[in-house]
């Protein structure tokens, strides 16, 4: 994946000299959607491997692409950011992109609501089972040690 991300960024630059201006090519914007989805896949890949750091820094990489906003960069990010212990603001991100989103069809969308839902349910059972110890009949607050 890091060879074709090297071919890309090299045609790309080729094409860079070409272009008039900042006003992109179709080559040149076809070039970015590439490297782009090679990040996001690498970020993916890393997230599998629990190399977390690598999966930030290729999200952050791809995000670095462009100026806007692209809906399957957001998603990993937001992926990353659960992984990373970053729940709250993994479901923050999810919740934004979903809010502002309305260029995608009914199917992504609802997607992404069965994630966003899934991500709230299972860091309410986390939370659950942090603070209370389930016992038969009723819960009791856990313990905490004290200083």
């Amino acid at each position: 994946m890091g060879t074709r991300i090297s071919l890309v960024q090299a045609t790309r630059e080729q094409e860079k000299r070409r272009q008039i201006a900042n006003i992109l090519t179709p080559l040149s914007k076809t070039l970015l959607e590439v490297e782009r989805q090679c990040l996001i896949r690498i970020s993916q890949a890393a997230r599998s491997s629990g190399q977390k750091q690598m999966a930030l820094n290729a999200v952050f990489q791809a995000q670095g692409l462009s100026k806007e906003s692209h809906f399957d960069v957001l998603q990993e990010f937001a992926y990353v950011l659960w992984q990373q212990g970053e729940q709250k603001q993994a479901i923050q991100v999810l919740s934004d992109l979903r809010a502002s989103d309305t260029s995608h069809d009914q199917a992504e969308l609802a997607m992404l609501d069965a994630g966003l839902v899934s991500h709230i349910v299972i860091s309410h059972k986390k939370f659950e089972a942090q603070m209370f110890h389930r016992e038969p009949g009723h819960l009791r607050l856990a313990s905490r040690k004290r200083q």
